[in-house]
C-alpha cells in the first residue's frame, strides 16, 4: 500500500508539474516605465504608502530596466531616473517623497492630461519596432483630479493607483484594463495591490506594442488591432489583450496556452502516465514476488518441521516400527528390514494445498483451512 500511494503521489507531483510548467506563462522582460505621483492631494500616510508602492515595484524590475518617477501636478517635476544594474542600488535612497513634501504647497490638486502626454513622448519610443514593453503608473488620492483624459495616454498600457476611500469614475477610463486598476484604503491594502501591479508586469512585459496594436516578437513591425478585432479573429483573441478591457484574454487564455504548447502538454501527460503505470507494475510484481517467497518459505518450515518432529528411525531388526507414515517392507537376498518412508519434498498446488512427497513415490496432500490442517492420502 506504501509503493502505491508513492507512485500516485509521484503522478500527481507529475502531472502538476507539467500543468504548472505550461499554464506558468508569464516571464518577466526589462521594461520602461514612467511614475506619476500627485503628491500634492496625498495625506502624510498616503504619501508614504505611495513611496513605498514605488519601492516595491522598481525593486520587482530585472535589470536593464528604465524608471522615471515624477511629481505631477499641472506640471511635471522630476524626482529619479534611474537605470537597473546588479552594482548599483543608490536608487533606493533617492525614492523619497517627504523630500517634496514642503514644496508642493505650490502644486495643485488638479493635473492636465497634457502635462502626461508631454513627459511621455520624450520618456518613450515612437518607432513601430520595439524591443521593450512600456508602462505608466499613475499614483492619485482620491481628490485628484483630472481635467480630460488623451487618447495618447489611453494607448499606453497604464496603472492607476488611488490611496482613499473611493475611485473617481474618470480615473476608470485611464487604466488599460480592468486589473489595472487599484485602491489603497488602508495600509493592510498595499502588499496585495503590490503583487497583483508586479504580477501584471511580469505578464504583459513580454508585449512590447501600445495597447492597440500588437507584434509577433522582440523587434518586430507593431500592428494595428483594429482590422483583426473587427472580424473577431483568433489573432485578436490572442495578441490584442488589452482591447474591450482585455475580456477576450480570460476567454481563450487557458486554451490558447494549451494550443500554443499543445507538443509539450502530450509529451508531459504522456510522460506522466506511463511513469505512473510502470511504478503500478512494479509494485504488483514486487507484491507477487513477496507471496511466492512467502509460500516457498512456509514450505521448506514445513519440511524441516516434518523432520525433525518425525526423524527417519535406523532399524536392524525385524521388529514392527510404529510411525505415522506409510510403511513399505523391502526384503533382499541377506536381510529384511522396515524401511519408513523419508520426506523427500514439500509442494504446493493452487488450492492452497501442501502435498508432501515421499522418497517412495508416495505423497500425503495438507489441506489447510485457517488453523485446522487436514491430511488425505493420495495414491497413485
Amino acid at each position: 500500500m506504501d509503493v502505491l500511494n508513492t507512485s500516485l503521489t509521484f503522478f500527481l507531483i507529475v502531472f502538476g508539474t507539467v500543468a504548472d510548467t505550461v499554464l506558468a506563462r508569464c516571464v518577466l522582460e526589462p521594461v520602461n516605465m514612467v511614475v506619476f505621483s500627485n503628491i500634492p492631494s496625498m495625506s502624510v500616510t498616503q504619501r508614504n504608502q505611495s513611496e513605498y508602492l514605488v519601492r516595491d515595484i522598481t525593486s520587482y524590475l530585472l535589470e536593464d530596466s528604465t524608471v522615471h518617477v515624477n511629481l505631477l501636478s499641472n506640471t511635471v517635476t522630476e524626482i529619479i531616473s534611474l537605470h537597473k544594474t546588479s552594482d548599483n542600488s543608490s536608487w533606493i535612497r533617492n525614492i523619497s517623497f517627504a523630500n517634496y513634501a514642503e514644496t508642493t504647497t505650490k502644486f495643485s490638486n488638479t493635473i492636465t492630461s497634457a502635462a502626461i502626454d508631454n513627459e511621455l513622448e520624450s520618456r518613450f519610443s515612437v518607432n513601430k519596432y520595439k524591443s521593450m514593453a512600456e508602462f505608466v503608473v499613475l499614483l492619485f488620492s482620491d481628490k485628484t483630479k483630472l481635467d480630460t483624459v488623451s487618447q495618447f495616454l489611453k494607448k499606453k498600457k497604464t496603472f492607476v493607483v488611488v490611496f482613499g476611500l473611493a475611485i473617481p469614475e474618470i480615473f476608470k477610463s485611464v487604466a488599460s484594463r480592468y486589473d489595472y486598476i487599484y485602491q489603497v484604503g488602508n495600509a493592510d491594502d498595499l502588499e496585495e495591490v503590490t503583487k497583483n501591479i508586479t504580477e501584471r508586469i511580469a505578464c504583459d512585459s513580454g508585449k512590447y506594442c501600445d495597447t492597440d496594436e500588437f507584434s509577433l516578437g522582440k523587434g518586430n513591425k507593431c500592428r494595428n488591432c483594429t482590422p483583426y478585432c473587427l472580424q473577431n479573429t483568433d489573432t485578436c483573441s490572442i495578441h490584442c489583450t488589452f482591447v474591450n478591457g482585455g475580456e477576450s484574454e480570460h476567454t481563450v487564455g487557458v486554451e490558447q496556452v494549451l494550443e500554443d504548447n499543445k507538443t509539450v502538454v502530450i509529451l508531459g501527460i504522456v510522460g506522466a502516465i506511463t511513469v505512473f503505470v510502470l511504478m503500478l507494475l512494479m509494485y504488483f510484481l514486487f507484491k507477487r514476488c513477496r507471496k511466492h517467497q512467502s509460500k516457498s518459505t512456509n514450505s521448506e518450515n514445513i519440511m524441516l518441521h516434518i523432520n525433525d518432529k518425525f526423524p527417519v528411525p535406523v532399524s536392524e531388526t525385524e521388529e514392527d516400527i510404529d510411525l505415522p507414515f506409510i510403511e513399505e517392507t523391502v526384503e533382499d537376498e541377506e536381510t529384511t528390514a522396515k524401511k519408513v518412508d523419508k520426506l523427500d519434498k514439500v509442494s504446493e498446488n493452487e488450492e492452497d494445498k501442501i502435498v508432501l512427497d515421499f522418497a517412495n513415490n508416495r505423497e500425503l496432500e495438507l489441506n489447510l483451512l485457517g488453523d485446522k490442517v487436514q491430511y488425505k492420502p493420495v495414491h497413485h
